[in-house]
């Protein structure tokens, strides 16, 4: 991997992937900052590895995360910035596997698990009866980490209490997020979506709203 330096992080080198995440809008040409994923990712799975003087290093680090709604709603209504044009400190929730629960604290980056550059995973994100689910798996599909159920309406542009209703489409992405400071090679192997489609909902409507299961093989 490289690590580019990125003047917009306190001096930090960053490189980033994301494994699988979902957006509330399409990404424009061009826009694809990190400015604008933190202000349209609703959750997803994700490797921010980075090194810096003041803040240490995290090298190869999965991260399951959510954009928590309770912090889009002040300060600067619907993103992750607050007045002063920094980034909110409780803009994040992410799985802790140590506690077996979801981090709120504030910079809340858990590591889900550690992974090795020259493996394949399989990662999933399932969305089922108002909760979200997050797994990651080795290449031959043994489960290596799992997150209890995500409340669909603590995430940010989710669930029924969204003032003026939730976004109405949702929209995955997976590859290299920030065109402003990261850079890197993955390898992607194969995608799958899975759908229910109960009858008689037209199957081209599912598809284009969050699709029910995502697997992902993947080689960082």
């Amino acid at each position: 991997s490289d690590y580019p330096y990125n003047a917009g992080s306190n001096h930090w080198l960053e490189n980033g992937f994301y494994w699988g995440v979902v957006t509330d809008e399409i990404c424009p040409p061009g826009q694809a900052c990190n400015e604008w994923w933190h202000n349209h990712r609703k959750l997803g799975m994700d490797a921010c590895e980075h090194t810096s003087d003041s803040w240490g290093s995290e090298i190869t680090p999965f991260y399951m995360v959510y954009s928590r709604k309770s912090s889009y709603i002040k300060d600067v209504y619907g993103t992750s910035y607050d007045n002063n044009g920094d980034l909110k400190s409780d803009y994040l929730g992410s799985w802790d596997p140590v506690n077996n629960q979801w981090n709120t604290n504030t910079w809340s980056w858990k590591v889900a698990h550690t992974y090795n550059e020259t493996d394949y995973y399989w990662t999933e994100l399932e969305k089922l009866d108002g909760y979200v689910y997050m797994r990651i798996y080795d290449a031959d599909m043994n489960l290596i980490e799992e997150s209890v159920g995500l409340d669909q309406d603590l995430v940010f542009n989710m669930g029924p209490s969204v003032p003026g209703g939730a976004s109405p489409f949702e929209y995955f992405y997976l590859g290299d997020p920030d065109i402003d400071c990261n850079e890197g090679t993955a390898y992607v192997d194969e995608i799958v979506f899975l759908v229910q489609v109960p009858e008689p909902t037209s199957v081209l409507l599912l598809v284009f709203g969050l699709v029910g299961l995502v697997g992902l093989r993947l080689r960082r």
